[in-house]
């Protein structure tokens, strides 16, 4: 039988072998907080879905959504969880591309939504849970690689 800690190195240096020791060392981190910084931004953006879909089309409401949720994780992307910028002293510039990874991940996440909702029936919670999961991961790996080092 494997111990943990058999299994543990074993899991790290498959890692290794898929992800540059340099971007290990740094990503774990970085992501968790980015990760906590989500939850707070994917809260007040399905709290706005809910609220806003009541009033208007549910397509309109998830990009509205996402838009508020959105510069709230600016803010705290900012602030608590990348701690070096490439454009930190070029603002328009990082806000600018901030945004635009923002829009194809706003593009994405409405395109999830509808595609769960309108093909595979899904109710419209269920499908922004799975929309926020895809969103992430695209919204992630874009601002990494645009902004933060």
């Amino acid at each position: 039988m494997m111990t943990i800690t058999k299994k543990s190195r074993r899991a790290a240096e498959a890692l290794s072998q898929v992800v540059p020791v340099r971007l290990s060392r740094h990503l774990t981190p970085e992501f968790f907080r980015y990760f906590a910084a989500s939850v707070v931004a994917l809260v007040v953006d399905t709290s706005m879905l809910l609220i806003l879909a009541r009033i208007v089309h549910y397509v309109v409401a998830a990009a509205a959504g996402f838009l508020i949720g959105s510069l709230v994780h600016y803010v705290l992307s900012v602030r608590f969880v990348f701690r070096t910028r490439k454009l930190q002293y070029r603002r328009w510039l990082e806000t600018s591309v901030f945004l635009l990874v923002g829009l194809v991940a706003l593009a994405v996440n409405v395109g999830v939504i509808a595609l769960c909702v309108e093909w595979l029936s899904f109710q419209l919670f269920a499908a922004k849970l799975v929309a926020a999961g895809v969103s992430f991961v695209v919204a992630f790996v874009g601002r990494k690689m645009a902004l933060f080092r």
